[in-house]
């Protein structure tokens, strides 16, 4: 069981901090964490290399709400992969082509379909 202090309270990987009337959330680690995710030397596909620093980003924009929060998590992430033997490189094209919210490329265009059962 978790109790709060200093109107904060941590749960699961989100820090919940108590603000006047609202609650703002922000990624959170134990104490305990290395800070080891996969290698990039290992003996795993590229796709799934980059899709780990994409499910992180995306996790810290989910999560943070104020913007400085998010962009202290953003520096941490990138020391963190380039810790973990990422090229640099990979890392600032990542994380300058992500687009947080899953926006969409404006120039594609989507057909709709809506089916309705026949009573």
């Amino acid at each position: 069981m978790e109790l709060e202090e200093n109107n904060t309270l941590a749960f699961t990987d989100i820090l919940i901090t108590r603000k006047d009337d609202k609650l703002i959330t922000k990624v959170y680690r134990k104490a305990t964490h290395t800070n080891k995710y996969i290698n990039w030397r290992s003996c795993n596909a590229k796709e799934i290399l980059i899709g780990t620093m994409k499910t992180l980003i995306f996790r810290a924009h989910k999560l943070c709400d104020l913007p400085a929060d998010l962009q202290e998590e953003l520096l941490f992430l990138k020391d963190t992969f380039i810790s973990n033997d990422f090229p640099p490189k990979v890392v600032d094209r990542v994380f300058a082509s992500y687009k947080p919210g899953g926006e969409k490329d404006k120039t594609q265009s989507f057909n709709y379909t809506l089916t309705l059962p026949f009573v």
